[in-house]
């Protein structure tokens, strides 16, 4: 009954932080509820630390599939130095850096912290 219970909460507080746009959320004040985030915080620290970590992969991933200048790269004809014309590197992508997605930490910190006394507030 309990998971049901929670199951009901945890879709209504999502439906009320995706509604609102401009919002914080406030700590708890009483002990219990302060050393309960302190355990959401570290949840998150730990949501923050493997998307940082997903989004290295990512560009890592991405770079090592790349042409080195050598393999993606000519002489060109008559020149001292190495240069690369675009027709001759149409295999070659272009990597960028993978930003973390921080979202869903930010989301599951925000529900942890209500689920503890924490408090939404208007911030509008």
């Amino acid at each position: 009954m309990l998971w049901v219970f929670r199951g009901v909460l945890f879709t209504s507080i999502t439906c009320l932080l995706s509604a609102c746009a401009d919002y914080r959320i406030a700590r708890p004040t009483t002990e219990r509820g302060r050393s309960c985030a302190a355990a959401c915080d570290s949840s998150r620290a730990m949501c923050d630390r493997e998307a940082q970590t997903e989004a290295s992969l990512k560009t890592d991933g991405c770079d090592s599939g790349k042409q080195s200048p050598e393999q993606a790269c000519s002489r060109q004809a008559g020149s001292t130095d190495d240069r690369c014309i675009a027709a001759q590197m149409p295999q070659t992508q272009s990597c960028h850096n993978f930003a973390p997605n921080y979202g869903p930490c930010t989301s599951d910190w925000e529900l942890c912290v209500l689920s503890c006394g924490g408090r939404m507030i208007d911030s509008r």
